[in-house]
């Protein structure tokens, strides 16, 4: 395993269960105690955990890691659902852009492609920032998140209650097994169903590592999901196949 993929291993399962021991952590994903603690002491260098008395703890919302930490984590398997993403799109589309770190590299591939009367619609400035100078984009307005830059609350929210899409490209924290897409802020949980509410199609980004987090908040049932686009690995074969049995059509990146 990566130093990355690991790394993202002990995000997710502090976002399940708050709190870890190092001992924990190292027998959980078979490395040495001393792996694990260089890889909380990078963590916490980025202000993607906090460390105290022993234990390891994410930090909270108002406090949780950077955007440009977030697009540098698992960059390989983002890209490449990002490029199965760019594929579902077509010229004179609208497009609804969310604020995951996924979503972001599918904004730097549109800003490469330049597909011609191509709307954007999105609550995100990095987003906004990467593709205003190559397409017609439309940023809501709203409270600035400062730890994701995006846009949220009721403005943003009236934003996209009040337009239409051709695609939505939604970002999760986690899945609840069997039931939907999570996510652990919930701030964002009403922003995206207002966005699932505004797309005539809805296809999720999620790195295979979501599946090993239960977030709080779930915003979306698999059955308001029309495509979903990951890696299949061995922990998630089952899910996925549930997933698919809902209706939702599963692109691996892995085919």
């Amino acid at each position: 395993m990566k130093k990355e993929e690991r790394q993202q291993l002990i995000i997710n399962l502090l976002e399940t269960h708050n709190s870890y021991t190092t001992s924990q952590l190292a027998e959980e994903l078979g490395v040495s105690p001393m792996t694990i603690r260089r890889d909380l002491a990078y963590l916490e260098d980025k202000n993607l955990i906090k460390r105290t008395h022993g234990l390891a703890y994410t930090a909270n919302i108002q406090d949780t890691l950077d955007v440009d930490t977030r697009h540098h984590l698992n960059p390989d398997e983002k890209l490449a659902i990002a490029q199965k993403a760019l594929s579902l799109i077509q010229p004179n589309q609208s497009i609804i852009l969310d604020s995951g770190s996924t979503i972001y590299f599918l904004a730097k591939l549109l800003k490469q492609h330049q597909l011609q009367r191509l709307v954007v619609l999105t609550n995100s400035l990095t987003n906004a920032e990467e593709l205003s100078d190559s397409y017609q984009t439309l940023l809501c307005g709203g409270i600035l998140q400062a730890t994701n830059m995006s846009l949220i609350g009721p403005e943003a929210e009236n934003f996209f209650a009040t337009k239409t899409a051709d695609i939505l490209f939604l970002g999760a924290t986690g899945i609840r097994s069997s039931f939907g897409l999570t996510t652990s802020d919930p701030f964002q949980y009403s922003i995206k169903k207002k966005m699932i509410h505004s797309a005539q199609r809805v296809v999720a980004l999620v790195d295979s590592y979501k599946f090993q987090v239960n977030s709080l908040n779930m915003f979306c049932e698999y059955h308001e999901i029309d495509t979903l686009i990951t890696r299949r690995t061995e922990q998630n074969e089952q899910e996925l196949d549930t997933i698919a049995s809902h209706g939702v059509n599963v692109l691996l990146i892995n085919d």
